[in-house]
């Protein structure tokens, strides 16, 4: 008999972008209680989507405090980090991005560390450049890296990051 997955308890920063609002209604369906983050509230119709059962908390990422906060409220098993300034934005304040895209990841890896947690965070194509060979193709995972802007950049910092901790 196969045993029943684990039902997590998972924290998604940047629930309101294209790819969170969307899987914060997937691992619902799967049975997972999530709780939905971003620095801005939701819309009506996508908290009326997720449902009364989902809690929304405003969180800037860059601040760790805030972030462990939020993880011990609700006893989060598992941090789905989403939360980045995508290239345009990003190029006009890298500043600021910065912030958002690195800063974030490390109080996200250093949180989930101290909490003993899981976390999954994406890459994007954005990671690779011109200089990428088989960019129209699959692309191993050893490749040539040379993004062209911050967002980039900071995708592969993400990975690095990922792949020493």
């Amino acid at each position: 008999m196969q045993a029943e997955p684990r039902k997590e308890r998972i924290l998604v920063t940047g629930a309101l972008g294209q790819i969170g609002s969307e899987l914060i209604r997937e691992l619902k369906k799967r049975g997972h209680f999530v709780i939905a983050t971003d620095i801005r509230p939701p819309p009506r119709q996508v908290a009326d989507q997720w449902g009364a059962d989902t809690p929304f908390r405003y969180l800037d990422v860059a601040l760790e405090h805030d972030l462990r906060k939020l993880l011990v409220e609700y006893k989060a098993t598992m941090i789905v980090h989403l939360s980045a300034k995508l290239s345009a934005v990003a190029e006009r304040d890298p500043a600021s991005s910065f912030s958002v895209n690195v800063r974030a990841v490390e109080n996200v890896l250093e949180a989930a560390r101290h909490y003993g947690l899981r976390v999954f965070s994406p890459s994007s194509i954005a990671a690779f450049g011109p200089s990428t060979p088989n960019l129209g193709e699959l692309v191993g995972d050893f490749t040539v890296q040379r993004p062209v802007n911050v967002y980039g950049v900071s995708k592969v910092y993400l990975e690095v990051c990922f792949f020493c901790c």
